[in-house]
Formats: structure tokens, sequence, C-alpha cells
């Protein structure tokens, strides 16, 4: 189980906010600190599967087509592969 720290600063508006210092994608806020937690969760995990739909569809990384379909499974997609005759 990977663990990350959350900071939960109070906003402006009353709001308190999530952020992950180890991915400054993930940031979020709440209502309170336990709300702000829970959708921390959802952060960071879209952040992480942004990096991985990123590095998957590198073109210079050796992705395997295993990982493909397990990305775009998280994702809620289907990969197909379709091949052809040539014209």
């Amino acid at each position: 189980m990977l663990r990350y720290s959350v900071k939960l600063p109070k906003d402006t508006n009353g709001t308190i906010l999530a952020d992950v210092p180890a991915i400054p994608e993930a940031h979020t806020f709440g209502e309170d600190g336990e709300e702000a937690l829970v959708r921390a969760v959802d952060a960071i995990e879209t952040a992480l599967m942004g990096y991985q739909v990123d590095r998957l569809l590198d073109l210079r990384h050796a992705s395997r087509l295993d990982q493909l379909e397990a990305a775009f499974r998280v994702l809620g997609k289907r990969l197909t592969l379709e091949i052809r005759e040539a014209a």
C-alpha cells in the first residue's frame, strides 16, 4: 500500500484544501478535513492514472499490449486491434 502525506490548509472561503506535495497534480477540497481527505484519495488516483496513461502512450517507451489493455480498462475503455490488408 502506498502512502502520501496530505496537507490540509484552510481556504479563504472556509473550505479545507487538500494538497499532496509528492503529486503536484493532486489538489482538491472539502467542507471539512474528513471530506477533503476522502477527496484526496480520488485526486491521487486520478493523477497516478494520468501518469500511467502518459507513459503507456509515449512512443519512445516500450509498452506492452497487455499493459495498454489494463490501463484502458482502468479508464473504463476497451482497446481493440484490427489488422487489415494493405491497400
